[in-house]
């Protein structure tokens, strides 16, 4: 190899050197963009699981609710029921009432029909007393 030979070898991988330099730097900025981004992919991933144990929660936290106000939906159900029965006992009660009371009036006024027949009676027997004491006196 002939000195002229070697210099233009020796600049061929020179240049070689230098763009396999250059393309190392780039390859690097790559990598580094993708140490961020597996770093934000990470965080996201973190960020996933504290979400997802969240919901879990909320998720049971809403069952339960659900489960309360069914519950609790059955046993209003039930007090109404109870209330629907209460209140039919009730009108009964106040129709018996009324017709004990209707009742108790016609106790209440047999008394004064008897003394009114028996004053009646005994207004009859002294006025037909009366006209017998006449109606003797007359025939005699």
């Amino acid at each position: 190899m002939n000195p002229d030979q070697m210099a233009s070898t020796l600049m061929e991988h020179t240049k070689q050197i230098s763009a396999l330099q250059e393309s190392g730097k780039s390859a690097h900025l790559r990598i580094d963009k993708m140490d961020k981004l597996t770093g934000a992919v990470h965080t996201l991933a973190q960020s996933n699981t504290a979400i997802a144990t969240e919901v879990k929660m909320l998720a049971s936290k809403f069952d339960k609710a659900i489960e309360r106000i069914e519950s609790g939906q059955k046993s209003q159900g039930e007090r109404l029921g109870v209330i629907e029965r209460d209140i039919t006992q009730i009108q009964r009660n106040e129709k018996e009432i009324g017709d004990l009371a209707d009742k108790l009036d016609e106790i209440r006024m047999a008394p004064g029909e008897k003394w009114k027949y028996l004053v009646y009676a005994l207004i009859g027997g002294i006025v037909a007393g009366i006209l017998g004491i006449l109606g003797g006196g007359f025939l005699l």
